[in-house]
């Protein structure tokens, strides 16, 4: 499908970009993304479910397999519903450098280093583990 190569041909251009130019990509993102949908009552609802979600945490161990918790998901990958591999968790957390206060990720701490496959080939990743939960397959 043309899509599938138009978002591989993204993917690769993201991938070797400069820090500016992936800043750039992603404050474009969460513009076209940050539209507010249904009404103020359902987001406050919205807002309480994920709090829940973001305050049950859960312990990985490399090897697990992990996806995003519903309303937790603050990267591009994995994609919702697809899994991640735990390479790593982190005795102490890594604290995310943007020096932007705007920024999503501005102090944010990372305790887990995970695979992401994209196109056949493995990424890494940082993610905070108390956005995850362990990956069920579907049954066949």
């Amino acid at each position: 499908m043309a899509e599938d190569s138009n978002v591989s041909s993204l993917i690769e251009v993201w991938a070797s970009s400069s820090k500016d130019n992936l800043d750039k990509m992603t404050d474009a993102l969460q513009k076209i993304r940050s539209k507010q949908v249904g009404t103020p009552s359902s987001h406050a609802e919205l807002l309480r479910k994920c709090r829940q979600e973001y305050d049950d945490i859960e312990e990985f161990l490399p090897g697990d397999l992990v996806t995003w918790k519903d309303g937790l998901r603050d990267r591009l990958h994995p994609e919702p519903g697809w899994p991640a591999i735990v390479l790593e968790v982190f005795e102490l957390r890594v604290k995310d450098p943007t020096p932007d206060t705007q920024s999503a990720s501005f102090r944010r701490f990372y305790d887990i280093l995970g695979g992401v496959l994209i196109d056949g080939v493995m990424y890494t990743f940082h993610f905070e583990s108390r956005r995850l939960k362990r990956f069920e397959a579907e049954s066949a």
